[in-house]
């Protein structure tokens, strides 16, 4: 896995080829023995379908999904599907993945697949983006679509039984977070799927957590290390589902502003009309947040509003903006006048400086 991995790194013009070479291998039922023996001659055999069935017991899901094993994503995925889910027997004793010993390498092979999906989402985006498709080839393209039909559908069940590991083993963490940065390629609707199947407080911890590995480990730096860019995925992913999902909005909102929070002017509250509230001018006046309690996720958040690193301050905003629901009025009393400016100016809200 680690060189097809460095190989799509290095060339991702050679997916096109790999997944020629294996649908070649899959038509002609190519026996690797055989194929030694015969000095380079290729023993045809009866055609025939070679079908991955995956299922599993996981207390959450259960499915019995069955697709064609014809290309390099449904190798990886049926792959990866049966390294996650079966358990291994070490001295009698059965061992999930979140069991791992330093000798057994699921966990490192499960990255090593994940990264190698990552790059293959991106070659088939880059092939969406510019391929111009005739009215010959639309009838190829669906059926491409529905070939890879089960394929997703086994991806996105699968991602969220990988969310749903335990944190607590640093080597299933990277694996996790692999999984962060796939999602941000899912669609809108995914976030939905999430929320039914209770994956988004396994997505809120991994922000809980690298939250604290950024902002409590640099807080002495004041925001000057560059390490913050881990958080961007994360941050991105959840802007990306509450903007798309009102009910994934307010778990976000009651997470990072929880409704017992003390804020010191009842007219802010949300449930009021916009009419009601102080004037944006006189909310202006509010340089700090009204209740960012060190230690508290808001507290973290709004931290990352005036990160050195442009993007993480950009995202963090961004992320902050949505869950205040594009008030204004709201967005600086919750976060501070002197934290808002920068996003508010961006938007066109009050005047910058131009230097």
């Amino acid at each position: 896995m680690k060189l097809v991995h460095h190989i799509l790194g290095n060339d991702s013009s050679l997916y096109s080829n790999m997944n020629k070479a294996i649908q070649r291998i899959v038509k002609e039922k190519w026996n690797p023995c055989v194929f030694v023996q015969q000095e380079m001659n290729i023993i045809k055999k009866e055609k025939f379908t070679f079908v991955a069935d995956i299922s599993t017991n996981d207390y959450l899901f259960s499915s019995n999904i069955s697709f064609p094993i014809d290309s390099l994503e449904a190798i990886l995925v049926s792959t990866l599907t049966y390294t996650i889910r079966n358990k291994s027997t070490e001295s009698d004793k059965s061992m999930t993945i979140c069991d791992a010993t330093d000798t057994d390498l699921r966990p490192e092979l499960s990255l090593e697949m994940l990264n190698i999906l990552f790059i293959i989402q991106s070659v088939e985006s880059k092939y969406k983006n510019t391929q111009n498709i005739n009215s010959s080839e639309i009838k190829d393209e669906e059926k491409k679509i529905d070939k890879n039909q089960a394929i997703l559908t086994q991806i996105g069940i699968l991602f969220t039984d990988i969310l749903h590991l335990s944190n607590h083993n640093h080597r299933i963490y990277k694996v996790k977070l692999a999984v962060v940065n796939l999602l941000l390629d899912a669609p809108d609707s995914y976030g939905q799927y999430l929320q039914t199947n209770q994956a988004l407080p396994c997505l809120w911890r991994i922000l809980e957590l690298q939250l604290n590995e950024v902002v409590d480990k640099n807080s002495q730096f004041n925001g000057k290390r560059s390490d913050a860019v881990v958080l961007l995925p994360i941050l991105l992913l959840w802007s990306k589902f509450i903007e798309a999902n009102p009910l994934i909005q307010a778990f976000c909102r009651d997470k990072i502003f929880p409704p017992d929070m003390q804020e010191s002017d009842s007219s802010y509250d949300q449930k009021l009309d916009k009419s009601s509230r102080p004037s944006y001018s006189k909310a202006k006046t509010n340089m700090s947040p009204v209740d960012a309690p060190k230690g508290t996720i808001r507290y973290k958040l709004i931290k990352l509003m005036t990160w050195l690193e442009s993007n993480i301050k950009r995202a963090a905003s961004e992320l902050l903006w949505i869950v205040c629901e594009e008030d204004p009025v709201l967005f600086v009393k919750r976060t501070g006048f002197g934290n808002a400016a920068h996003l508010l100016g961006m938007k066109g809200l009050v005047n910058l400086p131009s230097s």
